[in-house]
């Protein structure tokens, strides 16, 4: 960068190194707990979970830990649980963490299924759009916000 000469001396020039997180699988930590946010972040990215029930299968980590590798990999049950299990001074297994998220997802695919499947029914029927909003919000309790876009991408 180019800085000015009078703004110099406000400015410090540090050195840093710059690590990608999803490309990280050779590099060696020496303090355990990075190690772990590292590993679990990247194979969350990679989605290899897999290998987080292999390596961390028998394995529990600290409330605080798995806040952070849910910060990094914006996920929003694991920092929910490690809220709760912080609170009540109890160690996070990941395994269990990510089975409960699995099949999290699993459930909004089966209603975002039965709710795309039900907009094609209301559109053959010629149902207005706004009929179509009204019906989605009614019969999968869902809020005006969320059947707007479910109708918008599938009506």
């Amino acid at each position: 960068m180019d800085i000015p000469e009078e703004f110099e001396s406000l400015i410090s020039d540090y050195k840093f190194n710059l690590i990608e997180l999803r490309k990280s699988e050779l590099l060696k930590f020496q303090n355990e707990d990075v190690k772990t946010i590292f590993d679990i972040s990247r194979f969350i990215y990679n989605r290899e979970y897999d290998k987080i029930n292999n390596i961390y299968k028998e394995k529990t980590i600290s409330p605080e830990l798995g806040m952070v590798i849910g910060s990094i990999t914006e996920t929003q049950k694991l920092i929910d649980d490690s809220l709760k299990l912080e609170q009540e001074g109890v160690e996070l297994n990941m395994c269990k963490a990510l089975e409960e998220l699995e099949e999290r997802g699993r459930e909004k695919g089966r209603i975002e299924g039965r709710v795309e499947g039900a907009i094609k029914i209301y559109k053959k029927m010629e149902a207005s759009r706004e009929d179509t909003i009204k019906n989605i919000m009614e019969n999968f309790s869902l809020d005006k916000e969320v059947a707007d876009k479910y109708v918008e991408e599938y009506y």
